[in-house]
């Protein structure tokens, strides 16, 4: 299909699987139950839902005041922190990553993963409709 594609042919794919819909198709058509909810460009669609997120797993729990004051100058707003967890909305500086880690360490956090992720087609249909889509919701 890529191919045809990349020859300037107009293809309509139907599938479940987001990616696949982010990886080819210029333009998206969101369907739940039956009605079009949201219609653009992979691109326009996902910034709609907003820019990266950081994503990090602790160790072990920490004190909510001391991940929010170390997180404080890298992310935008209040991290939400649950049960080990650390969700943010962050700017996507250059090396954040290695300087969240950074900060979480001089805290005395110890990390287990980070993440930095602009937002995909899954999160589009997650925010539009408040579910997975369909093929996660069955796994």
């Amino acid at each position: 299909m890529e191919d045809l594609t990349n020859r300037g042919v107009t293809v309509l794919l139907t599938t479940q699987y987001l990616d696949e819909a982010d990886r080819l198709a210029s333009r998206v058509v969101v369907v739940d139950h039956g009605r079009a909810i949201a219609e653009g460009t992979p691109a326009e669609l996902k910034r709609s839902v907003g820019g990266a997120r950081l994503h990090v797993t602790l160790s072990a729990e920490a004190s909510h005041e001391t991940v929010v004051s170390a997180l404080a100058p890298y992310v935008a707003g209040t991290p939400l922190v649950s049960d080990g967890h650390v969700s943010a909305a962050v700017n996507g500086e250059k090396g954040l990553a290695t300087l969240v880690v950074r900060a979480l360490d001089s805290a005395g956090i110890l990390v287990d993963d980070v993440e930095v992720r602009q937002p995909s087609l899954d999160d589009v249909f997650f925010a539009l409709t408040g579910q997975a889509a369909a093929e996660e919701v069955a796994a």
